[in-house]
C-alpha cells in the first residue's frame, strides 16, 4: 500500500474512532440520564409512602375524634334526660343516682356507689371517678319514689 492510501485509512479508522467515541459519549450520557430519572421515580415513590403513612395517621385521628365526638353526644342527651333530686341526678328507671360533680364539672355520667356506711341517719354515697363522697339521708330519694310508683 502506498502511503497516501495508508493516510487515507488511517484518517478513516481515526473518523471511525471518533464516531465510536462520539457514540460512546452519548450512550454515557442517556444511562446518566436514565440514572437521575430513576433516582428521582425513587425519591417520588418515597414520599408517595410516606404520605401514604400520614393519610393513615389522619384517617386513623379522624376516625378516634369521631368517637369521641359520638361518645361526648351520647353523653349530652344521656345527661339531658336525667332528672335532679336531693341535689344528685337520676335516670328515669335506674334507682341509683350520679354523681353531681362528674355530671356538672366534666359532663359524664358516673354512678355512685353506696359505701355502706350509715352516719346520723345518712347514706354515704361515693363517686369512683372523682372520690367525692356524699351523704343523703337514710329514706329514699323523692325522684325513686315517683319512679318506683309507677311500676
Amino acid at each position: 500500500m502506498d502511503p497516501i492510501t495508508m493516510a487515507i485509512a488511517s484518517l478513516g479508522a481515526a473518523r471511525d474512532m471518533a464516531k465510536g467515541y462520539l457514540a460512546l459519549k452519548d450512550e454515557i450520557s442517556r444511562q446518566q440520564f436514565a440514572i437521575d430519572m430513576q433516582s428521582k421515580i425513587l425519591d417520588a415513590q418515597s414520599a408517595a409512602l410516606d404520605a401514604q403513612v400520614v393519610h393513615q395517621d389522619l384517617l386513623r385521628k379522624v376516625e378516634r375524634l369521631e368517637a369521641e365526638l359520638s361518645s361526648t353526644l351520647d353523653r349530652k342527651a344521656m345527661i339531658a334526660r336525667m332528672g335532679r333530686d336531693a341535689g344528685f341526678y337520676f335516670l328515669p328507671g335506674d334507682p341509683d343516682p350520679y354523681c353531681p360533680r362528674c355530671v356538672e364539672t366534666e359532663q359524664k355520667p358516673v354512678h355512685l356507689s353506696k359505701t355502706g356506711m350509715l352516719i346520723v341517719a345518712r347514706h354515704e354515697w361515693r363517686c369512683a371517678a372523682c372520690k367525692s363522697t356524699f351523704r343523703q339521708e337514710a329514706n329514699r330519694f323523692k325522684f325513686q319514689q315517683d319512679q318506683g310508683a309507677g311500676t
